[in-house]
């Protein structure tokens, strides 16, 4: 849907340099991510990529890597055929 797409595009252009885009948008892709349909459509749209690199940029942020671990870890039980 058109509301994950703009959060991977807000993350995508904001996330890197915004620690509150980061932290809100890893925190909504968590949520999103609860839904099996939404981890396919996260992972398709390289959604997995995007979360760690935020994570990267953030290590000292304990919000943005309380959020982004617990996005890749319900990302991690969605299997893509």
């Amino acid at each position: 849907p058109l509301a994950t797409l703009i959060l991977f595009l807000l993350l995508d252009v904001h996330g890197e340099s915004n620690a509150g885009v980061a932290e809100y948008g890893c925190g909504a892709l968590w949520i999103l991510a609860f839904n099996a349909d939404n981890r396919k459509r996260i992972k398709v749209a390289n959604g997995v990529s995007i979360i760690k690199s935020i994570r990267s940029k953030w290590k000292s942020n304990a919000t943005v890597q309380r959020h982004s671990k617990a996005a890749l870890e319900n990302l991690d039980s969605c299997i893509i055929s």
